[in-house]
């Protein structure tokens, strides 16, 4: 079987890799070190599309570099995070080699789709364009900086797979950020935290905020960060 070759970040291509996790005092941990080369992200995972996504060296790789099919994902089934338990983290190791990107890509954790209302099968479904529910992507660009793009609004309609390519100004960065650091090479750390804001906070107690960074692999620096508040 021929192994799936590495291709380069696409426009507005996103890895949802949760590598490792903590939420409400639990933590997971989870990685394809000790899975064999496939086309199939694992059973745990639902990836769209299927075949775009795969599992060589020890790493899960997007495999579909076409601008035609813009934000891929591979999301979670088994676990959940309830915001109104408190904060949590998420963490991943975002691979470089990202020289031949086109412009726009970026690769990160999607978060926020949906809510508890609506079935987690309904969540795991979330890709291509942006729509209702359809969360933030907090994502790392290839030269190391890091920030929030708009996943909810902006897009073709009601739904989240409408084909075709990303059309200028869908999944921008969210205006109300905070970013700083000039970034750096990879690979990279990338940390997601939410926190629930202060009671004297004049934001609503239903909000949340959110910090994002980005840590070289080699060197162990800080390199970029953003935040975001009222999320």
């Amino acid at each position: 079987m021929m192994k799936p070759r590495p291709v380069p970040m696409t426009l507005l291509m996103l890895a949802v890799l949760l590598i490792a996790s903590a939420a409400n005092g639990q933590s997971i941990s989870l990685d394809w070190k000790n899975s064999p080369d496939r086309t199939w992200s694992g059973s745990q995972w639902n990836s769209n599309r299927l075949q775009d996504w795969a599992v060589s060296d020890g790493q899960l790789r997007c495999i579909n570099s076409r601008p035609h099919d813009p934000v891929r994902t591979t999301i979670l089934l088994t676990t959940d995070c309830d915001s109104s338990r408190g904060g949590f983290a998420f963490a991943t190791e975002i691979a470089a080699g990202w020289s031949e990107a086109r412009e726009g890509s970026f690769g990160g954790i999607l978060f926020g789709i949906g809510g508890q209302e609506v079935d987690h099968r309904i969540r795991s479904i979330v890709h291509d364009k942006p729509a209702a529910d359809g969360g933030i992507l907090a994502v790392v660009h290839p030269d190391g900086r890091v920030g929030f793009r708009n996943f909810t609004t902006g897009g073709g309609g009601g739904s989240w797979s409408i084909g075709g390519p990303l059309e200028k100004g869908r999944g921008s960065l969210l205006p109300n950020q905070v970013q700083s650091g000039d970034g750096g090479q990879g690979p990279w750390i990338l940390r997601l935290t939410q926190t629930q804001p202060l009671t004297n906070n004049p934001e609503s107690a239903n909000t949340y905020r959110v910090l994002l960074t980005a840590t070289q692999v080699k060197s162990g620096n800080l390199i970029s960060s953003a935040s975001l508040s009222g999320v």
